[in-house]
């Protein structure tokens, strides 16, 4: 991942699964972040005695893999569904412009929808919203708006 995330505020966020050019009118998007596991290494010889308690600890390394996590939307149900089947394909969240901004900042995630589920709200604005989830397949990349 490239550059440092700066605080967005505003409305304007744009989602876009780029392979099958579907967008939505986001209502809500939210992601989880990167996990990491780890793997415990210990073994008799190796296991670190607490000098006060002489209970032993385990010992771990920092796995290599990167779990990329999730991507969630909530959106207005104005559209035909997305490709529940698509192969992998490059997502694209657009920011809104920063004051002083000619080009946008975006991220792209590689990932698949993996559900999709709707809700229709009567007597309140009489719409049907969507919540689509995107499992991220690999890094990410973020690229900093500029002026």
């Amino acid at each position: 991942m490239a550059g440092v995330f700066a605080p967005q505020q505003g409305t304007g966020i744009a989602f876009l699964m780029v392979t099958s050019n579907w967008s939505a009118s986001l209502l809500d998007i939210s992601r989880s972040g990167h996990q990491r596991g780890s793997t415990d290494v210990t073994h008799s010889e190796t296991a670190e005695a607490d000098a006060t308690t002489h209970a032993l600890y385990r010992e771990h390394l920092p796995s290599l893999l990167v779990e990329g996590g999730m991507i969630r939307i909530t959106a207005h149900a104005d559209r035909p569904l997305p490709p529940m089947t698509a192969a992998r394909e490059v997502l694209r969240i657009t920011y809104p412009k920063a004051s002083g901004e000619a080009t946008a900042a975006k991220l792209e995630i590689n990932g698949f929808m993996i559900s999709e589920s709707a809700t229709y709200q009567p007597m309140s604005d009489d719409t049907m919203r969507q919540e689509f989830e995107f499992k991220v397949s690999g890094g990410w990349t973020y690229t900093p708006g500029s002026s």
